[in-house]
This record gives C-alpha cells, sequence and structure tokens, in this order.
C-alpha cells in the first residue's frame, strides 16, 4: 500500500501522534553542491522551524524521535523484505519506507512511552540492540543521527521516500 502525505502534515504527525510531544527532533537541508559534495543546512529542531513556511519546504533530513528505532537494511531488497516478514510475523507494529530505486530502505518501530522516558544511553543500547538482531546500520542507535524524511525525495536521488508497508 502506498499513500502520501504532505511535509508540514508529516512533520506535525510525527511531533505530536507518533512521538507524543516527547521528542523535538532535529531538521535540516541536505543537498549535492556543484561539485557533487554533500553539505548540510544548520540543524534546527521542529518545534523552532514549524512556522517557517520557507524552511520547511528545504527540510529533507530528521533525527529519531526518543520513542523510535529504525532498522536501516543496507543489503538487499529481498534482505529488507525479510525483516519486514519477521517483524510482521512477531506481531510489531511498524512503517517500512524506500525509494522506488530502493534507496533509504527504513523501517520504523515507534514505541509507548516507556523508550522516550528511558535514559539516552539505555533508549541507545535498545536500538543498537534491534540493529544488531536483524543485521542493520548501527549509527541509528544515536539519538542524534539524520535520515532522511519521508513523503519527501531523497537527498541523493530526488526519488519520493515513500511508505512501503504499513504493518498494524
Amino acid at each position: 500500500m502506498t499513500w502520501s502525505m504532505n511535509k508540514k502534515g508529516w512533520l506535525d504527525c510525527l511531533f505530536y501522534f507518533l512521538g507524543h510531544q516527547y521528542s523535538d527532533f532535529w531538521l535540516c537541508h541536505t543537498w549535492l553542491d556543484s561539485n557533487g559534495e554533500i553539505r548540510f543546512s544548520k540543524w534546527r529542531t521542529y518545534l523552532d522551524i514549524q512556522g517557517d513556511e520557507k524552511a520547511l519546504a528545504k527540510v529533507n533530513q530528521r533525527t529519531l524521535l526518543m520513542n523510535e528505532a529504525v532498522l536501516e537494511i543496507d543489503r538487499s531488497w529481498e534482505d529488507y523484505l525479510k525483516v519486514i516478514t519477521d517483524l510482521r510475523n512477531k506481531g510489531i507494529e511498524f512503517y517500512a519506507y524506500a525509494t522506488k530505486s530502493h534507496r533509504a530502505k527504513h523501517i520504523h518501530l515507534f514505541f509507548e512511552g516507556d523508550m522516550a522516558l528511558m535514559p539516552k544511553y539505555v533508549r541507545e543500547r535498545k536500538r543498537l540492540a534491534l540493529a544488531e538482531y536483524y543485521g542493520c546500520d548501527k549509527q541509528l542507535a544515536s539519538d542524534k543521527h539524520m535520515i532522511a524524511l519521508e513523503w519527501c525525495p531523497h537527498w541523493k536521488t530526488r526519488e519520493l521516500k515513500d511508505l512501503i508497508e504499513n504493518g498494524k
């Protein structure tokens, strides 16, 4: 199933509904300059930027919410689908995203308040354990790791990072 949402609506949904207002997450704009070098705008928080339509229009990356874990599968599409199948079989709720060329293969897991209320070290260890279990990118254990924003063109490919499956 695929569907789309505008960027402002999605950021509001992340903050209010999925993040339960625990996380004033960071946002930025990432792009490739004329020499192919990766560039980043200044990081600004959601609450700081939410009324700035011009800045919101450029945002294409965000940090994780305090109650979120993201599994990034850098391996094959088949490996990505195996993780989705395993989560579905275990009855774990998730949102799986990717671009049409299979970049930004992310699976988002949102936990109720217990994870957001954990000390940072404990929360990051929980994310790390999930990443190790599924053989995913361990950098996403950090609260401050940027990921490509959902419902938005990926900063490298310009392809939409779209919902692949909602595992509810």
